[in-house]
């Protein structure tokens, strides 16, 4: 069992590797701290409590915006980059088995993600925290942003991937779904906010956190309910991708 399984942890080892080592990790890092002076701006200006401030900033701008993008630009790349350089033909044929390539993939992509968007999250907080002598922030606001940030980066993450291994060109497709599918349609009224990832990443984060107004929105399901509609999506989209993969002509 460890034989088959070793293959797949150097699989995962090196995706992570590749993408912590590459220009495009710092790039998007460089991204995700744009938004900071704003925050920065607030702090000097205050208009309410700090807490309420970062929590929404929090979740507007990276989990509804920057998240999405940082999922599709690492995500779409992992399978599509092996595919479009004929390099997957050399991963099949060594060892890794088309399902355990993509389980693997994904594997090494969520905690690198993970770290590139929690970071700016720390540094929001320093920077709103230090002009204020600290926030107030109640230790379950925060574990709760983390929560979704971590249910976001899984959730896009595994979508896009699948998306990256339909279509030859993932990337306009990727930006349709987050800029219009993601950001309008989670916001009409009636049943079609239920197809959407961030009608349930609101859910869970009015569900878990207690601060400002994405503690207080309504319109949205139980964490419970949101929780198993994420796992149950990613488990979803992999299992898609699993299966275009192992029909897929590599040769």
């Amino acid at each position: 069992m460890s034989a088959i399984h070793a293959p797949v942890r150097a699989l995962v080892a090196l995706t992570a590797f590749q993408l912590a080592r590459s220009r495009r990790f710092v790039a998007l890092l460089a991204l995700t701290v744009l938004p900071l002076p704003l925050a920065l701006y607030w702090s000097l200006h205050p208009d309410g409590p700090p807490a309420y401030f970062f929590v929404d900033y929090a979740f507007l701008v990276y989990v509804q915006m920057a998240i999405p993008l940082i999922a599709l630009i690492n995500a779409s790349s992992l399978i599509r980059d092996e595919i479009s350089s004929r390099t997957i033909t050399y991963l099949v044929v060594n060892g890794y088995g088309r399902r355990a390539l993509v389980a693997g993939r994904y594997a090494g992509y969520v905690p690198v993600t993970v770290v590139l968007t929690a970071l700016p999250l720390a540094a929001l907080y320093l920077v709103m925290a230090l002009p204020n002598g600290g926030l107030g922030l109640a230790p379950r606001d925060g574990a709760a942003l983390l929560a979704v940030f971590v249910a976001a980066v899984c959730a896009y993450g595994s979508a896009y991937l699948a998306l990256g291994v339909y279509l030859r060109h993932p990337l306009m497709a990727g930006l349709l779904h987050a800029v219009v599918w993601e950001a309008v349609v989670s916001g009409l009224p009636g049943k079609m906010p239920y197809v959407t990832i961030s009608f349930y990443l609101r859910s869970l984060a009015a569900a878990l956190a207690d601060a400002g107004a994405t503690g207080t929105a309504e319109g949205g399901v139980g964490g419970a309910w949101a929780a198993l509609a994420l796992a149950a999506a990613t488990c979803l989209f992999l299992l898609i991708a699993m299966r275009r993969m192992a029909r897929m002509d590599v040769a």
